[in-house]
């Protein structure tokens, strides 16, 4: 260390000596370890946004905005998302007219969003879905990016439901599957979702647009398999419990919706056992086989946690039917650990209020009233927000 040091001293000094336009030069002859490095940076900063430089500087301010835009949809589809999202905030910027497309920036930074949240876990993903459907509601608005209206109306109707904006998600998605055929197959799946997750489920919509999903030719195996545990979830609140275990039953081990198959199949176990318990005005402990199906329950949400597909939804879900399988099989103290992991897992969510709301009466069943006073307190807050 101390002979580079002494060395780039040296080469410090001789580079001082030398005569003014040979610097440069006699800088790098000494320092190329530092040269090659500070190339590497320039070259990323160049890669990056080289061409937000060009079109500020080289027309002293001037933006060829149709190429500009242009430049930022290839990189959207590049999924280069910071050049992408950076091109299309120049074309923001004060100054910048934006004649035809006027919604081609906001389509931009709505599709990039989507794609960050899709990256992204709770509370973030929410967030990041809300700013997501903002800008993709704009871009509708102004107008899209001429071959991109398609897209967007599928993003916007995407975001608005990931972001629980379940009226507003249901409209735009039952206009896409008219305007926005090359996506029926997702719109459709989530509108069965949106209708599941209505205020109370709407059932009967949920079915039609399952039906209409499975009645599409050419769905790739998992897409199937999705949709068979959608006609599952739909037959759940009907208690048709034998037909929702032939339905998971056609779903291999080896599949990535496998997680997913086997959150439904608990399910079915924690609705036997409730049938199995003895009223509670009786007094009469819980009998074993009804334990035994909680246990079982509890096992298989477990183990679809462990999976690495298990989608966001079906984690959260899966994370509070837990804490719930423990509170109806008698282990108080277990489930109301297991409800604080979701709430601090998925603070702004249905299964996070769920969360709170359980906590909250189970502290108070225990007697730790600030406690219990906090959980509702957190519970209050998340419900006075509309998306919850």
């Amino acid at each position: 260390m101390a002979k580079q040091s002494a060395d780039n001293a040296k080469d410090g000094a001789a580079a001082a000596k030398a005569p003014l336009w040979k610097r440069p030069f006699a800088w790098l002859a000494g320092n190329r370890a530092r040269a090659v490095r500070l190339l590497l940076v320039a070259a990323n900063v160049l890669a990056a946004g080289g061409l937000i430089w060009l079109v500020f500087f080289y027309g002293r301010g001037k933006i060829d905005v149709e190429r500009t835009l242009a430049a930022s949809l290839a990189a959207l589809d590049e999924h280069d998302y910071f050049r992408a999202k950076a091109l299309a905030e120049a074309l923001l910027t004060p100054g910048v007219k934006l004649s035809r497309e006027r919604g081609g920036p906001a389509f931009v930074l709505g599709a990039v969003a989507s794609a960050e949240a899709d990256e992204s876990w709770d509370p973030e993903q929410t967030e990041f879905y809300t700013v997501a459907a903002r800008h993709l509601h704009e871009a509708s608005r102004a107008g899209c990016p001429k071959g991109r209206e398609a897209q967007c109306l599928y993003l916007l109707g995407r975001s608005l439901y990931f972001s629980h904006q379940l009226a507003e998600a249901k409209l735009v998605l039952e206009s896409a599957l008219a305007r926005a055929p090359q996506y029926r197959a997702p719109v459709l799946r989530l509108l069965v979702e949106a209708n599941l997750a209505d205020d109370p489920p709407d059932l009967a919509e949920a079915q039609r647009f399952n039906q209409e999903l499975l009645a599409i030719g050419g769905l790739i195996p998992a897409a199937r398999q999705r949709a068979l545990l959608q006609r599952a979830r739909i037959l759940l609140p009907q208690r048709r419990l034998d037909e929702i275990v032939e339905i998971v039953a056609q779903v291999p081990a080896t599949s990535q919706v496998y997680p997913e198959a086997i959150t439904i199949l608990g399910e079915v176990r924690l609705n036997e056992a409730r049938r199995l318990r003895p009223a509670e005005e009786t007094g009469e402990p819980l009998p074993a086989e009804a334990l035994a199906k909680y246990q079982e329950a509890i096992r298989l949400y477990r183990e679809a946690l462990s999976q690495a597909t298990l989608s966001s939804d079906d984690s959260r879900r899966a994370e509070f039917l837990v804490g719930l399988a423990l509170y109806e099989a008698g282990e108080p103290r277990a489930a109301r650990e297991q409800f604080v992991r979701t709430r601090k897992l998925h603070p702004r969510t249905p299964e996070g209020l769920a969360a709170n709301a359980r906590e909250a009466e189970l502290r108070l069943a225990e007697g730790l009233y600030p406690e219990a006073l906090a959980a509702l307190v957190r519970a209050v807050r998340a419900a006075g927000d509309p998306a919850q």
